[in-house]
C-alpha cells in the first residue's frame, strides 16, 4: 500500500490569474513546474491531492480580510466563477478520476 501523496494547495484560477482580485503574485509562474512535479507522482502511483477553496455564491464564508475584494472583483472562487475567476485548477494539471480533492473551509486546510 502506497503511502505517499503529492498535496496541491490553492493552485486555482482565482489565485493564480491577474484578472483575479484574488490573484497572488508570482503563483502561476510555478504552473509549469507543479505540472511536471504531478505528472511524475503520477506515473509513479503516488497520490495527488488538489486542497482547493470554493466559497459559498452568498460570500459568508470569505475571510474578511479577502471580503471587499471579492464582492467588487465578480466573486471568485465560487462554483459559477468562471475563466480566471474560477475554481478551477489549471488545465495543465490533468485532473482526473485518480485524484482526490479537499475543500477547505477555511484559509487553512488542516483547520481542526
Amino acid at each position: 500500500m502506497n503511502k505517499e501523496a503529492l498535496i496541491i494547495i490553492d493552485m486555482q484560477n482565482g489565485f493564480l490569474e491577474e484578472e483575479s482580485p484574488l490573484c497572488i503574485k508570482y503563483a502561476k509562474a510555478t504552473v509549469p513546474a507543479c505540472a511536471k512535479v504531478i505528472e511524475t507522482a503520477r506515473s509513479k502511483g503516488i497520490y495527488v491531492i488538489f486542497v482547493n477553496r470554493i466559497y459559498r455564491e452568498d460570500g459568508s464564508d470569505v475571510e474578511l480580510t479577502r471580503r471587499e475584494k471579492w464582492e467588487r472583483g465578480g466573486k471568485p472562487l465560487t462554483r459559477s466563477a468562471k475563466g480566471s475567476l474560477s475554481a478551477d485548477n489549471p488545465a495543465v494539471f490533468n485532473k482526473n478520476d485518480s485524484d482526490y480533492e479537499i475543500i477547505k473551509q477555511r484559509f487553512s486546510a488542516f483547520f481542526q
